[in-house]
């Protein structure tokens, strides 16, 4: 759990969606891995107080995954 306060700009989204996928690629890398797929369930949830930031999030958060396609 984290609670994050900054200013605008300060690289909070990133700060906490580098280690989600960190996480995510050693899942993958791991000596059990096999591809996670969208039936295994939830590994990551982030909640954010407006539609705006979860788009905000969301473009971050795909522009950071973009090199692990699954």
């Amino acid at each position: 759990d984290v609670l994050v306060r900054a200013a605008t700009g300060s690289g909070k989204t990133l700060a906490y969606l580098a280690p989600l996928v960190g996480r995510l690629v050693r899942l993958q890398a791991g000596p059990d891995a096999t591809r996670i797929e969208r039936s295994q369930g939830t590994r990551v949830l982030v909640l954010v107080p407006t539609r705006e930031l979860a788009a905000q999030v969301e473009q971050v958060a795909a522009r950071l995954a973009r090199p692990f396609p699954w």
